[in-house]
C-alpha cells in the first residue's frame, strides 16, 4: 500500500510522496495499483521500495583564525553538495560558495573565511543529482 498521504497524478500516472519530517529511517514497500473505468476493468499494479534517510544536518563551527568550517551530516556517498551562503537573511538571493563536493561518506566538511562581515548565514544544498 502506499502511504496515506501519496499522491498518483491522474494525467500520467506520477507518484509523488513527501515523507512526513517524523517518518523514521528505513525501506518502505510501496504496491500501486491502478484500475481504468473500461467493461471489463483492467489494472496493473507495481511494487518497489523508497528508502528514507535520515534529515540532512549542518554543524558550524569557527576557530580561532577566523576560518569557518560547515559540516553536513548524514550525507549520501556519491552524491554532491553545496554550500552557500548570504550576509542578511532577508529576499536576496543565496550565493554559492566554491565547488560542490561529492560526499565519501556520512559527512562533508567545508571551510569559509567570511572576512569583515560581521555576520555570515550559511546553508547545505542536497544530496543533488551526481
Amino acid at each position: 500500500e502506499a502511504p496515506a498521504d501519496a499522491v498518483v497524478s491522474s494525467q500520467g500516472g506520477l507518484f509523488v510522496w513527501t515523507p512526513p519530517l517524523n517518518q523514521p529511517p528505513g525501506d518502505n514497500v510501496i504496491t500501486l495499483r491502478v484500475t481504468d473505468n473500461g467493461v471489463p476493468a483492467q489494472f496493473a499494479s507495481r511494487t518497489f521500495i523508497v528508502t528514507v534517510l535520515p534529515p540532512l544536518q549542518v554543524g558550524i563551527s569557527q576557530d580561532g583564525g577566523g576560518s569557518v568550517t560547515i559540516t553536513a551530516l548524514n550525507t549520501i556517498a556519491g552524491r554532491r553538495y553545496r554550500r552557500e551562503a548570504k550576509n542578511q537573511l532577508d529576499g536576496s538571493a543565496w550565493n554559492v560558495l566554491g565547488a560542490d563536493k561529492i560526499a565519501t561518506g556520512n559527512s562533508v566538511p567545508f571551510t569559509d573565511v567570511p572576512g569583515p562581515q560581521p555576520q555570515r548565514f550559511y546553508r547545505v544544498a542536497g544530496p543533488l543529482a551526481p
